[in-house]
């Protein structure tokens, strides 16, 4: 079963990236008898995270304000467990626009929140997840930024919390660098 997780995510991520990579286009959308034109926005990171899956990439599109995003990663740099494949989808919200030099922004996403080791177990806790943080387009010229947030895990679908509450994590920061079109 957890082959076919990391295929199909897989899979998803490259369609993704190829959308991203292959297609900057203008679409047109018909609203109240006129047209309007809309320019679909992508960016690519890597960085550390739950966005992330962890430490892993994430990849976006959307339209001025409304991001869809996937992340797709690994677990194993968490309190030493062996590793599992990290991930998370969601949708994004901008206060900015996308040319802006800082995009303040908001995020909900379902995914991997937490993994642990408790009385010789590992534990993938799996769930909701909303963040706040902002990109920094730091280059002149350039379309590459690095981004800082802050995610915080919401409801776990399988309700396991941690005996030891040192393992609770009530946020995890998520930091990267990426490019954007």
């Amino acid at each position: 079963m957890q082959f076919k997780h990391i295929l199909t995510l897989s899979l998803l991520k490259f369609l993704l990236i190829s959308n991203i990579v292959f297609s900057q286009q203008k679409g047109r959308s018909i609203m109240e008898g006129s047209k309007k034109e809309y320019t679909i926005h992508y960016a690519i990171q890597g960085g550390y995270g739950i966005p992330t899956g962890f430490l892993g990439a994430n990849a976006e599109f959307g339209l001025k304000y409304v991001i869809a995003y996937l992340g797709t990663g690994y677990t194993a740099f968490i309190k030493g467990t062996s590793g599992t494949l990290g991930y998370n989808v969601g949708l994004k919200g901008y206060l900015s626009e996308p040319d802006s030099k800082f995009r303040f922004g908001v995020n909900a996403g379902y995914g991997i929140n937490n993994v642990f080791m408790e009385e010789g177990r590992e534990f993938v806790v799996t769930g909701a997840n909303v963040g706040a943080g902002f990109n920094h387009q730091f280059m002149r010229n350039s379309n590459a930024f690095y981004s800082l947030g802050i995610s915080v895990p919401l409801l776990f679908t399988n309700n396991h919390k941690p005996k030891n509450e040192e393992l609770i994590n009530d946020f995890f920061p998520y930091f990267g660098f990426g490019y954007r079109w």
